[in-house]
């Protein structure tokens, strides 16, 4: 073997090491062009991790896999292409979640725990449809639960609204009454009233039967 006492070991022409390797106890490895190539074998970091300074990380294949989480400390992360699968699901600690290009739900649905929901929708178009597409359906296409029993709406539609607290057109209340702004028209099976009817005003007028 061969040991230097002082000022170091300078090689042109590159070093080979046959076998055993190559270990540092001091002072660490500094390469100052042309980075750092492992043909084989891979790369095992013990203790202290891996830094970074400058340039980021590319991965050309393989992809990367991390036991015990990644933490991003600033900045966020971002995917180019491909997406994202997350096995176990996904928590957002902070500032909610935001998706552009609309969210698509296979299977489970959606449940929200507190909050509710709340859709602004800035196009010409439906803003919200429920649809039911089981061809022996039996249940319910909406259905509105509430745990109170008074004091509240089931249902209120509400036009003009950006100017304040709109007009109310329609609505159905805890009771089930009914209040209609513009009537309401009947087109068939007729009207059944339990309790009797009462006429405000203009009377009743019977056009045919």
């Amino acid at each position: 073997g061969m040991t230097i006492e002082s000022t170091g070991l300078k090689v042109a022409g590159g070093a080979t090491l046959d076998d055993i390797g190559l270990t540092v106890t001091q002072g660490g490895v500094t390469v100052k062009a042309g980075g750092l190539k492992v043909e084989n074998g891979g790369s095992t970091i013990e203790l202290g991790g891996l830094r970074i300074a400058a340039g980021g990380q590319t991965i050309a294949a393989a992809g990367l896999k991390v036991a015990r989480g990644v933490t991003v400390d600033n900045t966020g992360q971002t995917i180019t292409a491909g997406g994202l699968k997350v096995a176990g699901g996904a928590t957002v600690d902070d500032s909610g979640f935001k998706v552009a290009g609309g969210v698509t739900v296979d299977d489970s649905g959606v449940t929200v725990t507190n909050g509710g929901g709340d859709i602004t929708n800035g196009a010409d178009a439906t803003g919200l449809k429920v649809k039911s597409s089981q061809a022996t359906f039996t249940k319910e296409v909406l259905l509105l639960h509430a745990k109170d029993t008074t004091g509240f709406d089931l249902i209120k539609g509400v036009v003009d609204a950006d100017s304040g607290s709109g007009t109310t057109k329609f609505k159905v209340d805890a009771a089930g009454k009914v209040t209609a702004a513009g009537g309401m028209t009947i087109e068939s099976t007729g009207l059944k009233v339990a309790g009797g009817a009462t006429v405000d005003d203009v009377g009743l007028t019977i056009s045919g039967g």
